[in-house]
This record gives C-alpha cells, sequence and structure tokens, in this order.
C-alpha cells in the first residue's frame, strides 16, 4: 500500500442544480450497490485489487458511499449533497494504490452517470492528481 497521502480535496461550490432521484435512478444506485467492484476487469484494463483485504475495504468504502446516497431524503436535492457524500468517500480512500484510485474514480463516475450529473467539477482531477487542470 502507498503511503498516505494528504491531499486536500477540492472545496469548490459545486453546482446547485437538483438532482432528481427517480425510482430508476435509485434502482441503478441499488444494482451498483449489490455488484462486486474492485474485481479484475479485461473491458477496462483493471488488474483488481492488489490483495482481497484491499479489495473488500475498497468495496466497502463505494458501497457505503452508495448506501448514503440512497438514504438522502427526498426526491430532488441539491448535487452538493451529493458531491458533500463523495468527498468523504474520497478523503477515506485517499491511502491506497494507483490502480485502486483509478478504478475509485471509475465508480465516482459511474455513479454521476447514473444520477445524470455533467462532471465533478474538478472534485475527482484534484483528489486523483493532486490538482484541477481547468
Amino acid at each position: 500500500m502507498a503511503p498516505r497521502r494528504t491531499t486536500a480535496i477540492c472545496a469548490r461550490a459545486m453546482p446547485d442544480h437538483a438532482i432528481e432521484f427517480t425510482p430508476e435512478r435509485k434502482d441503478a444506485l441499488r444494482q451498483l450497490l449489490a455488484a462486486p467492484k474492485f474485481r479484475a476487469d479485461p473491458a477496462t484494463f483493471y488488474p483488481g485489487a492488489s490483495s482481497e483485504r484491499v479489495r473488500i475495504a475498497c468495496q466497502a468504502h463505494v458501497d457505503n458511499l452508495l448506501q448514503r446516497l440512497l438514504q438522502i431524503p427526498g426526491a430532488s436535492v441539491p448535487a452538493e449533497a451529493m458531491f458533500k457524500e463523495l468527498r468523504r468517500a474520497l478523503g477515506a480512500l485517499d491511502r491506497y494504490d494507483s490502480e485502486e484510485r483509478d478504478r475509485i474514480c471509475h465508480y465516482a463516475e459511474q455513479i454521476m452517470d447514473i444520477l445524470g450529473v455533467e462532471g465533478s467539477e474538478g472534485l475527482l482531477n484534484k483528489w486523483r492528481y493532486g490538482f484541477d487542470p481547468s
């Protein structure tokens, strides 16, 4: 495991549009929650987590993020509520190797796609690489 980095998570304001938590979107989040994570994926060239212990720990963090998102009350919530939970999850996942960090970004992008969020406003780049190129 790589040494823990102390890169601050981007605190820039996120778009204040609302996310509609439709039944279809909630079902898609539940399907992602039920899916195994951090296993080898030849389609994306991800070799799988470095160990079963790391795989289980990373999956638990992503699953916890999904569970927290599913518990957000209301059918329409500010996008910032989703980004708050994402920042919380990224902070807990800061200590993993580059392959796991890339895969974490992959799951974050899947979640944003499900929720109809266009981008992370630099959050993922800041967390993964330490800066936002834009």
